[in-house]
């Protein structure tokens, strides 16, 4: 009865956590939009008398508290408004559907990449193939992409020139959809700027902890399979690491869409911005906020569930 009652505890403190953590971001954003310069109005009207009459068809005079529950009431139901120079007169709700239709698989994609690559190196200890992928994960999100993008595009022109082979369905990168592109943004997005290295130090980490943990010399004294034994203890340190990761993933969007020209939520952010599409703005920057908090509390939820010892701390 005391575990339970320590499990609702901990969930209920950490799902408190998530709500804040949403309640701060919708805060921040509304604070940061209303110091910024300018608006949607300031682009569409050189008239005063038409600028203000946007001004107030639009709310964009209302105070930051209201715009705040607004925002709020917009992520918990779904509505955000409309769209007032992205898209003009289009639900942003719609919006958000469709980037992320796209952008969603990349995100999942890099996750998930990087997590086998980085846990699985670390597991199988193949120090070569970890240090070359280390090296490689220096170099930042975009100049992986572009470099393989040019790489492939001069590569595949010379062998067309040279008559080796016909174009193929993809050339010329990035104009055409396709999925190599897909591909190369969730490699570019899995490796870049560190993502793998610190990916792949952090579950060497856990599993020495685990290895070197007083149950695993327990388990080797009665001659108890250990694979098992050790896989197990180790998926709960992997969730939160992919969970703490999520948020670069999230922001890497924004750079590797713009690169390869994917219209996804990453890229609408982008030209929300520039257009001082408020509304926008906010439904996919509570979107981007919801999914890296909600990715925190699956693994914290995980863990207080699986693992007793966790419970008294939570």
């Amino acid at each position: 009865m005391k575990s339970r009652s320590g499990l609702l505890w901990a969930l209920l403190r950490h799902l408190g956590s998530f709500v804040l953590t949403l309640v701060g971001c919708a805060l921040l954003l509304q604070i940061l939009l209303a110091l910024a310069p300018g608006d949607a109005a300031d682009l569409v009207a050189d008239d005063p008398l038409l600028r203000a009459a946007l001004i107030e068809q639009w709310h964009l005079d209302q105070p930051v508290w209201r715009r705040t529950l607004e925002s709020l009431a917009g992520l918990f139901t779904g509505q955000f408004g409309e769209s007032l120079t992205f898209r003009p007169g289009t639900p942003v709700s719609e919006l958000l559907l469709r980037g992320a239709a796209s952008s969603g698989p990349l995100f999942l994609g890099a996750l998930l990449l990087s997590l086998v690559a980085g846990a699985g190196m670390a597991w199988l200890k193949w120090e070569r193939g970890a240090r070359l992928l280390s090296l490689l994960s220096i170099a930042p999100v975009f100049l992986i992409a572009a470099s393989a993008v040019n790489a492939l595009n001069q590569l595949t022109f010379a062998g067309l020139q040279a008559g080796w082979w016909s174009a193929p369905g993809w050339f010329a990168l990035p104009i055409n959809d396709h999925p190599l592109k897909t591909a190369l943004a969730i490699f570019a997005l899995a490796i870049g700027s560190s993502a793998f290295s610190e990916i792949h130090q952090a579950s060497n980490e856990s599993l020495q902890a685990i290895r070197n943990s007083a149950y695993v010399d327990a388990a080797i004294a009665r001659g108890a399979p250990l694979s098992s034994l050790i896989l197990r203890n180790f998926l709960l340190p992997l969730s939160a690491i992919g969970a703490r990761r999520a948020a670069f993933f999230v922001g890497g969007l924004v750079v590797i869409e713009k690169v390869l020209h994917v219209q996804g939520a990453g890229a609408m952010l982008w030209q929300a911005c520039r257009l001082r599409d408020w509304p926008l703005v906010i439904g996919l920057s509570l979107l981007a906020a919801f999914v890296v908090a909600g990715a925190r509390l699956l693994a914290d939820m995980s863990r207080l569930a699986l693992d007793p010892r966790l419970r008294g701390q939570a």
